[in-house]
């Protein structure tokens, strides 16, 4: 179907991860109609989220970790809030699927009885849930083991939601608000100004007159310079001998 890469990786996932480009962050055309999916704390970051919003998307599905940091909320509590924020400002139906870890994962781990209490608690991991345009949860949430969610998406109930909000469309001002996505890939070598043509003195008199084409050195790849005459072997033979005739006479 395609991909989409993370486009700001979190606090230590900076040690191994770089961010995605913009060419991964649309929605995917489907049987359903455009379907999108953004990583863990992408689905809290409201550009991110109009961006799906304005391309229409009609299931979107959030990836989340195995765990949250204990400095913030519980994560059941986060994925629950965002997915149904998501479905309120998206129409969308969201799909959020969390992580988890099984207790062989936990003893292989040897992170001690704290460790091991926090991995285990139910507050700290879990919460994969299904939320509904209207924002109702219809499937879910989970608890930590693993399983599957199954939920009846009636898609047209997300046009009848836009009857009354649609953030992408007539509930919105775009002569206020308008959001810009680059979806170029950065290249870290490019050439400008390959061919530039200029006027040369006196031609502003009107009449046509001669103009100086400038190429840029780099425009095409250089010339191979050749050691002795550029004919073939046999070319340069046959002159030879006529050299030899001429000069006999």
């Amino acid at each position: 179907m395609g991909k989409h890469q993370k486009i700001m990786p979190t606090v230590g996932e900076r040690l191994v991860h770089m961010g995605g480009f913009g060419d991964t962050l649309h929605a995917f055309p489907t049987s359903f109609g455009p379907m999108s999916g953004l990583i863990c704390g992408e689905n809290s970051n409201p550009l991110a989220i109009f961006a799906m919003t304005a391309e229409g998307s009609r299931i979107h599905v959030m990836s989340w970790p195995n765990h949250f940091p204990t400095s913030g909320d519980p994560m059941r509590n986060r994925v629950s809030i965002d997915s149904q924020a998501f479905a309120q400002m998206s129409k969308a139906f969201v799909v959020s699927a969390c992580g988890t870890v099984d207790q062989d994962i936990v003893r292989k781990l040897k992170v001690g009885p704290e460790g091991e209490k926090f991995l285990r608690s139910t507050d700290c991991c879990g919460g994969s849930v299904i939320v509904a345009p209207n924002s109702r949860i219809i499937a879910g949430p989970m608890g930590a083991d693993e399983g599957i969610l199954y939920a009846d998406c009636n898609i047209e109930l997300g046009i009848t939601m836009k009857l009354r909000h649609d953030f992408a469309g007539h509930y919105n001002r775009p002569d206020i608000f308008q959001l810009q996505v680059n979806r170029n890939t950065p290249q870290i070598y490019a050439i400008a100004g390959v061919e530039e043509k200029l006027a040369l003195p006196g031609a502003s008199t009107g009449a046509p007159g001669p103009t100086l084409e400038r190429r840029h050195a780099l425009s095409a790849p250089p010339k191979q310079l050749a050691a002795g005459p550029a004919k073939t072997n046999g070319g340069t033979r046959r002159a030879a001998k006529r050299t030899r005739r001429k000069t006999a006479h």
